[in-house]
């Protein structure tokens, strides 16, 4: 199979960090792939795209770009947005349930390392012993779940609960270091989701070699991992059991860690996940052979708005319920720390 990588240069939908590009090449090569220069002779295209929140106006973007007009049916992508939407065929980090198309995605593990701590603390897994039943040290802005967290386990005794202010991707190396020393120091790590329904947090706490606690009712599964012999889901209606279930499972957390790590080597390390997400383009890439998909009438359909969150009426009532939903975690958490709200 021929396939295009185009370049940022090349293509201004394509991230500007060329690291990933080069690592799914350098991983991905074999007797079978071939790599080449010219969209023309290409089997397969794939997108690496930019990081942007995408919303209504990116369909304008795509129909402007030329790769993507006059290769439409050859474009897949691979996305790394907060809020993806699912615009082309490809692998994504956060869809949700309900823009998820199964015929046309396909859920992947984050192609970036943000904290470079994990990977030179993972070896210290097995020589730490947790004091801590659970942890989480996180942002509270970025998704009312987690406000809720902190109201609920400030003042456990076997929980450690941390908020930070610091925007994301902006913390100093102290802060990266301290959040490693908590995952290794905890049992469990709570792995509630932010602005995404995935989080970097998940794949971290896997690397790390504990057991995550997936607190995320729209976060998909990523195919080809029993999550369910190293993970444990709660449902964000059910947060106030979290203790009650976690010490349920307290004698297994090591070694469901363990399982978690294993797991992590096995689909999301970095020899394994750029080809783990190849053998995803290819699946998809055969599903799709001989069906003729109209995209420009599927990103202008209802439906597809629908499903997105675009719709008027949608926008009007997300909006109402994040100003209630903020007011109403601000206040928990102004209580739960003893602030007195103005």
């Amino acid at each position: 199979m021929k396939i295009f990588l185009p370049r940022h240069t090349q293509c201004n939908l394509v991230t500007i960090y060329e690291s990933s590009i080069d690592q799914f090449i350098k991983t991905n090569q074999s007797n079978s792939i071939c790599f080449v220069d010219d969209a023309k002779d290409a089997d397969m295209i794939v997108l690496f795209e930019q990081w942007s929140t995408k919303f209504w106006q990116y369909a304008d973007q795509l129909l402007h770009s030329d790769l993507v007009n006059e290769n439409i049916s050859k474009v897949f992508v691979i996305n790394n947005d907060d809020l993806g939407r699912g615009h082309l065929p490809g692998c994504y980090v956060s869809l949700t349930k309900r823009n998820f198309d199964p015929e046309l995605h396909k859920a992947c593990c984050y192609p970036y390392v943000i904290n470079k701590f994990v990977s030179e603390e993972a070896w210290r897994s097995k020589h730490v012993s947790p004091t801590h039943l659970f942890s989480f040290r996180g942002n509270l802005a970025s998704y009312p779940i987690r406000r809720a967290l902190l109201k609920l386990f400030n003042n456990s005794d076997e929980a450690k609960v941390v908020p930070v202010d610091t925007e994301f991707h902006a913390h100093s190396d102290v802060q990266k270091k301290k959040y490693v020393q908590d995952i290794l120091q905890s049992k469990f790590v709570l792995c509630p989701r932010g602005a995404s329904p995935s989080t970097y947090r998940l794949f971290e706490v896997m690397e790390l070699g504990r057991c995550p606690v997936i607190i995320s009712d729209d976060w998909v599964q990523i195919d080809g991992v029993n999550w369910g012999d190293f993970a444990i889901v709660v449902p964000e209606s059910s947060v106030e059991a979290i203790p009650e279930i976690l010490r349920r499972h307290e004698d297994r957390a090591m070694e469901l860690g363990r399982c978690a790590r294993e797991s992590w080597e096995a689909n999301f390390s970095e020899s394994r996940r750029f080809e783990t997400m190849l053998t995803a383009l290819i699946e998809l890439r055969e599903k799709l052979h001989g069906k003729s998909i109209d995209y420009r009438q599927r990103w202008r359909s209802w439906s597809f708005y629908y499903a997105n969150g675009w719709t008027v009426p949608q926008r009007a009532r997300t909006k109402l319920h994040n100003l209630l939903q903020n007011h109403r975690a601000d206040v928990s958490s102004n209580t739960a720390t003893g602030i007195k709200p103005n």
